[in-house]
This record gives structure tokens, C-alpha cells and sequence, in this order.
């Protein structure tokens, strides 16, 4: 092996290589299947799915184009919720407060698929408001 190609760390799924600073991510390396989840039952696993991944599968959050272009139809109807979610966590919210203020404002026993229709719904009606009233 060259030093070129001699790998001086991996953190968070990223290596860095000592001489060119170029950063690969693992999930390619790895080929890791970019797919979602067909059925998940809550907020919590839909959110693990993208910031992690379920499984062995590629987190939705390092989906790139052609991904998220495959699953185009599952991945726009969950982005609105991951859209908000990330906004509360970049506003100093813990993930499980962001999903547990979803299910106080939607209801605890209101289906997944009911609470993202209701989200994609208020962002058309509302426009940028609706993430106002999460975020303050």
C-alpha cells in the first residue's frame, strides 16, 4: 500500500487520507443500500432511519441525487418531517423533544402515514410559517 492511499483516522463514516485531505464517505466504500424503510411505525424510527440508517442501510440524510431520485416517492413524503425535525435540532432542541412536541401538536394515536400527510399539507397551506410554530 502507498502512503496515498494509507488512511490516518475514520470518525463519523469519513476518512481522511494524510496527503490530499480528500474525504471519502464509508457508505460508498461500503456499498451500503440506499433504501428505506417500507413500513415504519413512528416518528422515532423515521427519524433514526435518516440520521442513521435502519439496518444496514445508507442513512437518508447521505442520500445523493441519483437515491434519492430511486425512492423519489417514500423520500418526499418523509422530508417535510425530516426537514422540520433538523430545523428544531439546529435551534437547540434534542431530536426526542422535536418528535414528542409532533405528537402532542398531531395526537400520540394518529397514524404515521396521517401525521406526515397533515405536515405536507400545513406547509402548502402555510408556507414558511409552519415551522414557526414548532421552532419558537
Amino acid at each position: 500500500m502507498s502512503r496515498n492511499e494509507d488512511s490516518i483516522g475514520t470518525t463519523n463514516n469519513i476518512s481522511v487520507h494524510e496527503d490530499d485531505g480528500e474525504e471519502s464517505s464509508n457508505w460508498e466504500r461500503e456499498g451500503r443500500p440506499a433504501e428505506l424503510s417500507k413500513n415504519p411505525r413512528s416518528l422515532y424510527t423515521l427519524w433514526h432511519e435518516y440520521e442513521f440508517g435502519i439496518g444496514s442501510r445508507k442513512p437518508a440524510k447521505d442520500f445523493d441525487a441519483r437515491d434519492r431520485g430511486a425512492k423519489r416517492y417514500n423520500y418526499s413524503k418523509r422530508k417535510v418531517f425530516w426537514d422540520l425535525v433538523s430545523l428544531m435540532v439546529r435551534r437547540d432542541r434534542q431530536a426526542n423533544e422535536a418528535i414528542d412536541e409532533l405528537y402532542k401538536y398531531y395526537g400520540y394515536k394518529t397514524s404515521l402515514t396521517n401525521i406526515l400527510k397533515a405536515m405536507r399539507k400545513e406547509r402548502i397551506m402555510e408556507g414558511s410559517s409552519f415551522a414557526q410554530f414548532f421552532v419558537s
